[in-house]
């Protein structure tokens, strides 16, 4: 333990390097997960909606969903999403993947939803990347 403040004496401007960069590291953290919600990749999509109940709310137009989408999915675009949050009071408690055609329109979406007490997630490059990770689509 005295080699460390001995080393700490001997080499102050290290010392406070690491301070600085152990600082932005914390403040850097605390404001991604306050500024709103977690992108996840396919793998973590797939965990979430197997294993922890989650419920995928694709925002794409109805067009675009009966093209193709995610099992179980729910199809409420963006236009009627704000009109559209008492039907999702009860998976309040389930955590929620919005998807999106390349996951850019999903963070207001989701920073919509967030703010209203959901726990929010976010397919990383939309249905695009879940095509792409060949991972399977329903079509109407």
């Amino acid at each position: 333990m005295q080699d460390i403040f001995l080393f700490a004496e001997q080499h102050f401007a290290l010392m406070a390097a690491l301070v600085v960069v152990l600082l932005l590291l914390v403040i850097l953290e605390l404001t991604r997960q306050f500024r709103g919600a977690r992108q996840v990749n396919t793998h973590l999509a797939t965990h979430l909606i197997n294993h922890q109940n989650g419920v995928v709310i694709d925002i794409r137009p109805q067009d675009g969903f009966t093209k193709g989408h995610i099992v179980g999915a729910i199809s409420l675009p963006m236009t009627e999403l704000a009109k559209s949050t008492k039907k999702l009071e009860k998976h309040k408690s389930n955590p929620i993947l919005i998807v999106c055609a390349t996951g850019l329109d999903s963070i207001k979406a989701a920073n919509a939803l967030k703010t209203k007490g959901f726990n929010v997630f976010i397919l990383q490059g939309g249905i695009r990347q879940w095509k792409d990770a060949g991972m399977p689509l329903i079509k109407e």
